[in-house]
């Protein structure tokens, strides 16, 4: 039980949402006096009738330990989605992210954290037993931000009740990093400033990475509320957020830049943050 224990703090420790600069890590975002953000995403799959052991033990069991991670500026946040319109036969259908603002941080991510202290009484091995029935844990990423466009233009660490998140696989030579920050980024402010979105941000792999990779990046689309959904008039914002530019010649672009792999729509079911 002790060995099992320890490979599944480890296998915490190295884990994440999804996906830009390959070989770099970019120095963007305001957080915790740190000028990168790192996430790292897992992917879960919860087999049907251990949904509510699930949820039970990641916001009772495991919401606390990220809470003091957080406490002790190891982390800078934590998010539990469930993945929205998934079946049986789909891979994953709930997602943890590990947001961190320093990368000396997701090394040993659980060092110095005294289980005891937080769950005076409980038995970890009984705890990690009950975890690991419950859900697969199917792929982690480790992910760093590029850029982003927030409400006011700052730094928002609140996370949205929905979020769409584009997988997109690059095409050598289309400068996909280029296209997304001087036009799509202008546009996803056009939209936030309207209320149609929340905020955007885009994203690149940093482990696993490679040709063989279904996809390399990532952008997030955050949404106040369910009834926003599917509302955005994207070419008037891009009219309107990028004047003098051709909509035809930036949708080629896109084209020769990426594949749009797919889209998923991303519930918040909990989150932890610094500073709330």
């Amino acid at each position: 039980m002790k060995e099992n224990y320890l490979k599944f703090w480890k296998s915490v420790g190295i884990v994440l949402l999804t996906t830009v600069i390959v070989g770099i890590m970019p120095r963007v975002g305001q957080a915790q006096g740190n000028t990168n953000l790192f996430a790292v995403v897992e992917f879960m799959k919860v087999e049907p009738g251990q949904e509510g052991n699930y949820l039970e033990l990641e916001q009772k069991i495991w919401k606390p330990i990220h809470q003091e991670r957080v406490n002790q500026g190891k982390l800078f946040g934590w998010i539990l989605y469930q993945v929205m319109y998934t079946g049986t036969d789909d891979a994953y259908n709930y997602a943890t992210v590990n947001v961190y603002a320093n990368s000396a941080n997701f090394e040993n991510p659980y060092d110095g954290i005294d289980f005891a202290k937080v769950h005076p009484g409980k038995d970890m091995g009984e705890e990690f037993t009950k975890t690991i029935n419950t859900r697969k844990l199917v792929k982690s990423q480790l992910i760093s931000r590029v850029t982003y466009a927030n409400p006011g233009g700052g730094e928002n660490t609140a996370p949205h009740k929905y979020i769409v998140v584009n997988f997109m696989k690059s095409k050598p030579g289309g400068n996909l990093v280029q296209l997304e920050t001087e036009m799509a980024k202008p546009t996803s402010e056009e939209l936030i400033k309207s209320g149609t979105w929340a905020g955007w941000s885009l994203w690149s792999n940093v482990f696993p990475r490679g040709a063989g990779m279904e996809s390399d990046f990532v952008t997030v689309d955050n949404y106040p509320d369910f009834s926003k959904l599917g509302s955005a008039n994207y070419m008037q914002a891009f009219t309107k957020a990028n004047p003098g530019k051709d909509w035809a010649e930036f949708a080629n672009k896109a084209a020769n830049a990426r594949v749009m792999v797919r889209s998923e729509l991303w519930k918040l079911v909990d989150a932890v943050f610094a500073g709330q």
